[in-house]
Order: C-alpha cells, then sequence, then structure tokens
C-alpha cells in the first residue's frame, strides 16, 4: 500500500448548510491527491448540494431515519446495505467532517486504514476513528472541518464554489420566467431555520420585504411552506414563494441569481457564500465567529451583548427581538448589490488590461478549447473570427451557467490578413519572420470578432470589426531584433500595434487601434456600458 490515497471517502452527510460549506475540504483533498477517487458520503435529500461538483466522483447516499437506531429490526436491512457498500468500496483514506454518533458508524464500516476526525466528536462518535484531531474551542465550522487534513499535511483551500445540478438551471429560469422574475433582479428572503430561539418575528420580515419594496423570492422547505404564507400574502404582488415550489438544486438557482439575499444561520445563507451572492446574515444565540459566512463570503448582524454559554435550543427569542428592522436595513445599505461580473473567454493579459484600463473588472475564464487545431478553410476572415468568438463564449457561458454565475461573458479572435490570407498566431520564430516582412510597405486589414453573452438575461449579442494597418519600410535588422525579445509570442501577425509604434517602426493605422489590439472598445465600450457590470478597482485579482 503507497502513501497516497486512491480511494478517499468524505463524511458529511448533513445539516444542509454544513454539506455547503465542507467544499473546501473538498478542494484541498482534490488539489493534494488529483489522481484520487473521492466520494461524498451525504444525506439523500442533500446530495444536489454537491453532487455536481467537479472535484467529486461520486455520492454515497446516506439513509438517516434509518440509521437512527441502526439495531432495530425495521432498520436493519438499510444498516446492512450501507454497511456492504461502505466495506466494498475499499477506502483507504476517510475524513469524518460530521462528529457524530451515525457518521462514526459509517467511518467504522468501511475499515479504511485511515479515519480521520475530531477528538471531542459527541455521542461517542470518535470511537469509529483510527486518528482524533483536537481543535481549539472558538474555532469556526469550517476551519474546523479543513483542520482534519492536519494530519495529512494537505493544504487548505478556501474555494466555497457550489455547482448546480444538470436540472436546476432550467428549473430555475423556468420559476422566474413564470413570475416575471430575471437573474439580478430580485432579492431573497430566508426566514425559516431550526430552533425558534435562531429566529427572527415573521412581522420584521414584512416590514423588511415592505421597505425593500422590490420583487422578494421567499425560499425555505416544503415543510416551511406553510408558516411562509402569511408573509409572502403580506408582501402582495411584490413576493414570490418558491419554498415547497421547486426542488433543492432550483432553490440553489434561485439563490445564486439574487442580487442580495437576507436570511438566518440556515443553509440559504451558505448557498450564497458558494455563489457568490451578496448577503446578510441574522444572528442571535448562535455566534456568526463559529457559524456565519466564512472569511468575508458574507456580511453579519448580530446585538451586542449575547452571553458566550447562551443556548439556542429551547423557544425564546429575546436575542433575535433585539434585531430591530431599522437596524437591518441600515447594515443591508452598507451590503453592494451581487456585482454583475465580466468574464472574460480568454487568458490573454492584454485583453484584460484593455478593460481594466477602459474601467472593467474583467476575470479571465479561458476556454478549454484548442483554436490552433481549427483553419477557416473556404470561409472568409469576418466569418472565421466571429464563428471562433462565438464558439468560446458559448463553451464559457455553458460552464458558467451550471455554476450559476451572473453576469456577462466576453469573448474575442483576431486575425491579420495579407492578400486575402488569414494570418493568425506565428507558429515559430521563421514563421513569425516571414509575416512581419510580408507587411511591410503594405496595408493588410485586422479583422476581430466579439461575442457578448449576458447570462442574466440569456441574451448573445456579436459582431465584427476591421481596422487597416499601413506598414512602411522596416528595415531587416529592426525585424531581427524584435523576433529576439519573443514579443511577437501569441500574437495574431506575430505583433503588438502599440509596442511597435512606440518602438519606432513606420507604421499607421486606419480605424479602432484597439481593433488590432484584440478588443474593438470603440463599438464595444458604448455595449458594456450599458450593462451594469462590476467596475475596475486596483486591487483586482
Amino acid at each position: 500500500m503507497t502513501n497516497t490515497p486512491e480511494r478517499i471517502l468524505l463524511i458529511r452527510p448533513s445539516a444542509l448548510g454544513d454539506v455547503c460549506r465542507t467544499v473546501p475540504v473538498l478542494r484541498s483533498l482534490r488539489a493534494a491527491y488529483p489522481h484520487a477517487r473521492i466520494d461524498w458520503l451525504v444525506r439523500s435529500d442533500w446530495q444536489d448540494a454537491i453532487s455536481a461538483h467537479p472535484d467529486l466522483d461520486g455520492v454515497v447516499s446516506f439513509p438517516r431515519d434509518q440509521l437512527r437506531h441502526p439495531w432495530k429490526s425495521s432498520h436493519r436491512a438499510a444498516a446492512r446495505m450501507l454497511r456492504s457498500a461502505l466495506r466494498e468500496a475499499h477506502y483507504d483514506l476517510v475524513l469524518d467532517a460530521q462528529g457524530l454518533f451515525r457518521s462514526g458508524l459509517a467511518a467504522h464500516w468501511t475499515a479504511a486504514p485511515r479515519r480521520i476526525g475530531f477528538a471531542d466528536a459527541r455521542e461517542g462518535g470518535r470511537w469509529g476513528l483510527t486518528e482524533h484531531v483536537d481543535i481549539p474551542p472558538g474555532t469556526h465550522a469550517v476551519d474546523r472541518m479543513l483542520g482534519l487534513l492536519r494530519p495529512l499535511g494537505v493544504p487548505a483551500h478556501s474555494d466555497l464554489q457550489l455547482f448546480l445540478p444538470p436540472y436546476a438551471l432550467d428549473e430555475a429560469n423556468g420559476w422566474r420566467q413564470a413570475n416575471s422574475l430575471v437573474s439580478g433582479g430580485y432579492h431573497v428572503l430566508a426566514p425559516c431555520t431550526r430552533g425558534a430561539a435562531k429566529r427572527w418575528p415573521l412581522e420584521r420580515w414584512v416590514e423588511l420585504g415592505q421597505a425593500i419594496g422590490g420583487p422578494c423570492v421567499v425560499v425555505g422547505s416544503p415543510s416551511d411552506r406553510m408558516n411562509l404564507l402569511p408573509l409572502v400574502n403580506a408582501l402582495g404582488s411584490s413576493a414570490h414563494l418558491a419554498a415547497g415550489s421547486v426542488s433543492l438544486g432550483a432553490t440553489m438557482g434561485l439563490v445564486a441569481g439574487a442580487m442580495r439575499l437576507v436570511g438566518l444561520d440556515s443553509a440559504p445563507l451558505h448557498m450564497a457564500s458558494g455563489f457568490g451572492v451578496s448577503a446578510l446574515g441574522l444572528f442571535g444565540p448562535t455566534d456568526p465567529a463559529l457559524t456565519g459566512p466564512w472569511r468575508g463570503a458574507g456580511a453579519s448582524l448580530r446585538p451586542t451583548g449575547v452571553p458566550s454559554h447562551v443556548r439556542y435550543r429551547h423557544t425564546d427569542d429575546r436575542w433575535m427581538r433585539q434585531l430591530s428592522v431599522d437596524m437591518v436595513l441600515d447594515r443591508l445599505e452598507e451590503i453592494p448589490m451581487t456585482p454583475r461580473r465580466l468574464w472574460l473567454g480568454s487568458g490573454s493579459p492584454q485583453r484584460r488590461a484593455m478593460l481594466q484600463e477602459a474601467g472593467y473588472a474583467a476575470t479571465p475564464r479561458p476556454p478549454h478549447l484548442d483554436d490552433g487545431q481549427l483553419t477557416p478553410g473556404d470561409v472568409g476572415p469576418e466569418e472565421w473570427t466571429l464563428a471562433l468568438a462565438c464558439w468560446k463564449a458559448r463553451a464559457v457561458a455553458e460552464s458558467l451557467r451550471a455554476e450559476g454565475a451572473r453576469g456577462v461573458v466576453l469573448a474575442g479572435d483576431t486575425v491579420c490578413t495579407h492578400r486575402g490570407e488569414v494570418m493568425g498566431k506565428p507558429r515559430n520564430q521563421d514563421h513569425a519572420r516571414v509575416m512581419l516582412q510580408a507587411f511591410r510597405s503594405a496595408t493588410h486589414p485586422v479583422v476581430t470578432g466579439v461575442c457578448l453573452i449576458d447570462l442574466d438575461r440569456d441574451e448573445e449579442q456579436s459582431f465584427v470589426d476591421v481596422a487597416r494597418v499601413r506598414w512602411g519600410s522596416v528595415p531587416d535588422e529592426a525585424i531581427e531584433s524584435y523576433l529576439q525579445s519573443d514579443g511577437w509570442k501569441g500574437r495574431a501577425g506575430g505583433y503588438n500595434l502599440a509596442d511597435r509604434i512606440n518602438d519606432g517602426w513606420d507604421i499607421a493605422c486606419e480605424g479602432d487601434p484597439a481593433t488590432v489590439m484584440g478588443l474593438p472598445l470603440q463599438r464595444l465600450g458604448p455595449m458594456l456600458a450599458g450593462m451594469a457590470l462590476a467596475p475596475s478597482q486596483e486591487d483586482n485579482p
């Protein structure tokens, strides 16, 4: 047996919010063991929260109700089936991120040689483990789970990204359309949680919804639906009740499309973190430093003076009642709307820098496509560049939709032409030399195709822009010196217009110089200006 695990089981069956925020453990394991099989033991009704994650190979269904008392005759069949499945999987590493009797029992059933869990696991859950990790009191729930990686020497990753199951986007979009809503055009209210002491009074949710004024989507579990009807009825046509109307995956899709979310210490708050949605969590007896949004992935509000020993498993909501509607509104005003991001379907630093200079923070998202293996054939340069730009944008949009992402995808493709021939990026230095020498003492068109896809409105726009570059007599010595600099690599036609002009080459542009650089900003700029995109910032990553 090698020291590198080949089959890993992550145990975190519940609760739903905890399942959502266990994702950094999965990301850390995958980064450390890229070739291992990683499965997740999770309650069957929560598995859609994580089943589409690209780092996960499989889901093992956890029959929670049957395992409450596995020794009872009526539950033995389910227990035997799970035990058999876990034993036959031959896991060599198990992480119990739950820390209860049932999760410890499942870890024991795997018979894995390494079964790591919490030293302070409750209900005797530590008995099924081979290694116990001490976590200091006062540690946030996510950091607590990441602490299980210490015996492995695995670096912790902080990625909370959630992914929508395949059906979820269509269901969420259909529900939005049926309710005359658009992604990014509504608030989500999540008034429900387990434990009456953690709930904010319903009448205050009514006041909050009325103060927000715009469309609100009210989410919760199917069992919450009847309790939420008075809230929705009080808010009238501005409120839309999703609880009990859509699946878990579609609920995630609705959260992913929110401009902001207001919730309690419950799952929707952690879903918002997983989709990068601006969120405010209302806390009373529970401490947001332990169970709230993690590392700035959301905001929280809690009354002052709550004692550290307060318990929440009772019906006394005195601490939540200390949060007035005005307090919540004031805190909400400090939280920006979820920004519509500009996703750049390219790894080009130049295109990203151009957008940054134009005032837009672009997030690179190169498509997993190799257009270098394609040839235009009989297609003209304008049709060719437009086809490539749309191909890239659609591929990126498809992957982003699976993540529930918002915003706009921008992709482009640029080619130079010479005497009707498409001149792409040079294959090597000799090819670059041939290109540059051919351009001398002539004028050649540069064609850039652009495609924009609005993920929130499901709209696509595309266009082609053409500029003409006139070359004078550039000496061989200047070309040879330039070829030694590697500046020709990755450039359509083998050169950067601004750099060559700055170096004194006899070159001039007719049309938009930005078209030659890869993005026709004279046409693209006004289009982006009307899309309410996140502005650029000096510290934008």
